[in-house]
């Protein structure tokens, strides 16, 4: 019987990579754009030519086997859009010659870049342990992907604040008036659809388009209507206007569209806002929503890259979960945006999409796409990205911002949700009684996922020798306890860098 499992298992292993691989063979094409220029002295305007595809980058899933269950975290992968007026080179198949990052969870297509993503991912590398063991009598597994309730509160609901513009608090962060102009006039063309958008003089360089150009497709958050391919033209140094090839969906299709996240989002709002007693909780409830209710898919095109992809569509990759998160938060009264980078993997350099969000004054990190972790088939939902410092993202994350943005910055870890939800161990001291109240509750409400944060990775390293070799001691006295049920088998990832430890549990 066993060894019919394995068997089994190894065929679905090797369908995965024979579909990676051509997956991989598929993203060799990276789109080559072309400058045309009339060399004629007499003439000024010229015309340059820059057309733009998704770039699909798959890597494989990591998992580890045990001797009852497999675990499957799953690697977000994530589509980008290359654009620039220059012949790319194409040197490897997981880079394309010039990304403006964002990422996703599931599909991506996204503004500007490609990016990977996995629960347990990190730059540097990354300690995994797994703690299992048989069913001991007749566990029951509990259906779907559930976490504790963090957004129900018997306190009164917190104030309903007025709701923020995203698109209006995002062009604000245009270094230069003259950004904001060209901007407006762009943004107006496409949502107009129109196919011939003129630019004032003396408003954008060519040397901006490149970043501008991304910067629209973070405007248009709710449906993904960014243009494929486009023309450029300038005269001297800046741009007069835009031809347009083709967008990537027909006009009416991105209204119907954007109409239909647009009462989503107030429907989800209006949740929270009755549910959550201040700013901090919505952003939590808002964080789990799109966990539990989307999927990361790398084959959903454009929709995957765009609010409608997560919300609507249930599935979408990073810039579609960034972006949903963004209009949420803006509905809810709460400033975000969007942050643009990367993620290294070995010699390959992935673009990524998240969030940076104010609550109550305080800037912090969110990667809702990182959170969003895989097993089994399950979506779970863990806090390791949930509040982060800038000191604290790039231990696995490589924020490059848009030149022609201003940025925030994030230096308070007021608002880490380890901290806020007493999961934060400061000493191996703490390691005992924080581990056991934490699973205590998990127990006691069937939740399967626990996340602890070590202040040191001399804490952490001692957490993680405790996890693996006593957790099932731990579970227990919570069963007993609370009356709930031991874990029948456990499993847990390490994120070095964020000295964070993420516990599995399966009853």
């Amino acid at each position: 019987m066993r060894s019919e499992k394995i068997k089994k298992r190894e065929q679905k292993r090797k369908l995965r990579i024979s579909f990676i691989t051509t997956a991989l063979l598929a993203c060799a094409v990276i789109l080559v754009s072309c400058g045309s220029v009339d060399d004629s002295k007499d003439v000024k305007k010229y015309e340059a030519s820059v057309t733009t595809a998704p770039t699909y980058v798959v890597t494989t899933a990591e998992k580890s086997e045990s001797t009852s269950e497999e675990t499957t975290t799953q690697t977000e992968q994530e589509t980008s859009q290359s654009k620039t007026t220059t012949t790319a080179k194409k040197t490897d198949k997981t880079t394309s010659s010039a990304t403006s990052g964002n990422t996703g969870k599931k599909t991506e297509s996204s503004s500007g870049s490609t990016a990977s993503k996995t629960g347990q991912a990190t730059s540097q590398p990354t300690q995994q342990s797994t703690v299992t063991t048989a069913p001991k009598t007749d566990p029951t597994t509990t259906p779907g992907a559930t976490t504790t309730s963090t957004s129900a509160t018997t306190q009164s609901p917190a104030p309903i604040l007025p709701r923020v513009d995203s698109r209006e608090f995002l062009m604000q962060q245009l270094k230069e008036d003259r950004l904001r102009t060209a901007a407006k006039q762009i943004m107006d063309g496409v949502q107009a659809g129109q196919a011939n958008i003129a630019i004032g003089d003396g408003l954008l360089k060519t040397s901006e388009i490149d970043s501008m150009m991304p910067f629209i497709s973070m405007l248009e958050a709710e449906s993904y209507v960014t243009p494929l391919s486009y023309h450029y033209m300038y005269n001297g140094s800046y741009v007069t206007g835009l031809k347009i090839d083709n967008y990537s969906k027909p006009h009416d299709k991105y209204l119907s569209e954007k109409s239909a996240v647009e009462a989503v989002v107030k429907k989800i709002v209006a949740d929270a806002n009755a549910s959550c007693a201040d700013q901090y909780e919505k952003v939590l409830y808002f964080h789990d929503y799109i966990v539990k209710n989307c999927v990361y898919d790398l084959n959903t095109g454009v929709d995957g890259a765009s609010a409608y992809g997560c919300l609507i569509g249930g599935r979408a990759v990073c810039e579609g979960y960034a972006k949903a998160m963004m209009l949420l938060c803006s509905e809810a009264g709460i400033q975000c945006t969007l942050v643009i980078g990367d993620i290294e993997r070995g010699n390959t350099t992935i673009g990524h999409m998240w969030d940076l969000i104010n609550i109550d004054g305080v800037w912090t990190h969110v990667d809702v796409t990182w959170d969003d972790v895989v097993v089994n088939d399950e979506n779970l939902c863990c806090y390791s990205y949930m509040g982060l410092t800038d000191s604290e993202i790039v231990a696995d994350h490589i924020i490059k911002p848009l030149g022609i943005l201003n940025t925030f910055k994030a230096q308070s870890s007021a608002m880490n949700y380890h901290i806020k939800k007493g999961l934060y161990i400061k000493s191996e001291k703490e390691i005992a009684a924080v581990m056991e109240k934490a699973v205590e509750n998990a127990v006691a409400s069937g939740t399967q996922t626990v996340t602890l944060k070590c202040a040191d990775g001399q804490t952490y390293a001692k957490l993680c020798e405790v996890i693996r070799n006593e957790i099932y001691e731990y579970t227990a006295r919570a069963a007993e306890k609370t009356g709930g049920k031991a874990a029948g088998n456990v499993n847990f990832f390490g994120q070095d860098g964020l000295n964070t430890a993420v516990i599995i549990l399966r009853y």
